[in-house]
């Protein structure tokens, strides 16, 4: 958590979104420590014995920084052009649709999730349907508003249902995505602890499919803050819609 509250700050505090900037790349790769300079730590009880956590290197500076800049992007109006890294870029990206600073929050979003709980948010899929069915199945549904703007620019990526159109997946790739989505489940259902529906909420809400429902930077900043100490009030369930 602590790293996360980091990370945020780190984002915000650049002001690239003030100064209409997009980061366009921010993953764990572009996230580094200051100085990771480590330092032995010999910790004692009250009685100044030992304790099992005595003679460990930790770090001797914990700020954190975001790097790669050279792809930062000035934002005068929604782009279309290709960014990013795949697995940490969002659905608007690939449509060509037009992507805005939620682009960066998405990609927060999969920052989240890798942080917490050790692995990739997308999975590795060959074909970019499969990813859109997994964003699908684990986040939520497409809103028709989305759907009707994505089918502009593909309109492969749905089926034909006009009252609950959903990502067409082949059979192959269905088994595959199924699979993911279980074991996304199962890493959400594994970590229950005080705080962690709130932080799910966050994660969620910042990897939804549609940009309008993304928190801002800054929103992001302020709620796992609150949730570290201790005083996050009651959560908004459609944070998770």
């Amino acid at each position: 958590m602590e790293v996360l509250i980091m990370t945020s700050r780190s984002w915000v505090s650049s002001d690239l979104h003030t100064l209409d900037m997009v980061h366009t790349d921010l993953k764990p790769d572009n996230i580094v420590f200051v100085d990771d300079t480590l330092t032995t730590f010999s910790g004692q009880d009250s009685h100044g014995r030992p304790t099992d956590k005595a003679n460990r290197n930790v770090l001797q500076d914990v700020r954190i920084k975001i790097v790669d800049l050279e792809d930062t992007r000035t934002l005068i109006a929604k782009s279309t052009a290709f960014v990013g890294t795949i697995g940490y870029t969002p659905p608007e990206v690939y449509c060509g649709i037009g992507w805005g600073f939620s682009l960066d929050v998405y990609s927060f979003g999969c920052v989240m999730y890798e942080i917490q709980y050790g692995r990739r948010f997308m999975p590795d899929f060959p074909q970019v349907n499969a990813s859109f069915a997994f964003l699908e199945r684990a986040i939520g549904p497409f809103k028709p508003m989305l759907v009707k703007e994505i089918r502009e620019h593909c309109d492969f990526l749905f089926t034909d249902d006009t009252k609950r159109p959903r990502v067409q997946v082949s059979r192959q790739y269905a088994r595959l995505v199924n699979a993911e989505v279980g074991s996304f489940r199962d890493i959400l259902r594994n970590h229950i602890s005080n705080g962690s529906h709130a932080f799910k909420c966050l994660m969620v809400r910042c990897l939804n499919a549609d940009s309008r429902v993304r928190p801002t930077a800054e929103d992001c900043v302020k709620h796992l803050q609150i949730q570290a100490d201790g005083s996050l009030p009651p959560v908004d369930e459609t944070m998770a819609e």
